[in-house]
């Protein structure tokens, strides 16, 4: 019988490893953003419009975390801040068009890395990786 619990615990190390490689490369060339603050960025990309509490509802970071790191990014160009016509106390969140530029030369590099990393698979295997990625994630969904 297969020790799923065995591979389960290597599946572990070796998706930490590869996020490891991967984050460190998501931050060099950018030092004046930290970690936290490219979560942020992120998040507001996929979510335009949104809230301060609503980042940090989603990241599972406290209100006044998710300000700071919020007004460095506005104080930095990357993040703007828009008055809710409603509420003037309330304000959305905007990315800058400096902020876009970099999101997207960030993708450019992130593929070139992410393919770099794959090369030890052949094109099958890595058609059959992808595959049971997806299988894994829909299964997760689904629930």
């Amino acid at each position: 019988m297969l020790d799923r619990k065995k591979f389960v615990e290597e599946l572990m190390e070796s998706a930490q490893m590869l996020r490891r490689k991967a984050s460190g490369f998501s931050h060099a060339g950018h030092g004046d953003i930290t970690g936290s603050q490219w979560f942020v960025i992120r998040y507001i990309f996929q979510n335009e419009g949104t809230s301060t509490n609503e980042v940090a509802e989603a990241l599972d970071m406290s209100g006044s975390a998710v300000t700071q790191l919020v007004n460095g990014l506005v104080k930095k160009g990357y993040i703007k801040r828009k008055s809710k016509p409603t509420d003037r106390r309330a304000s959305t969140l905007m990315l800058s068009l400096h902020s876009r530029k970099k999101i997207q030369d960030f993708k450019k590099k992130r593929i070139v890395m992410m393919l770099h990393m794959f090369t030890a698979l052949t094109d099958a295997e890595f058609k059959q990786y992808v595959a049971l990625n997806k299988k894994i994630f829909t299964s997760l969904t689904n629930k």
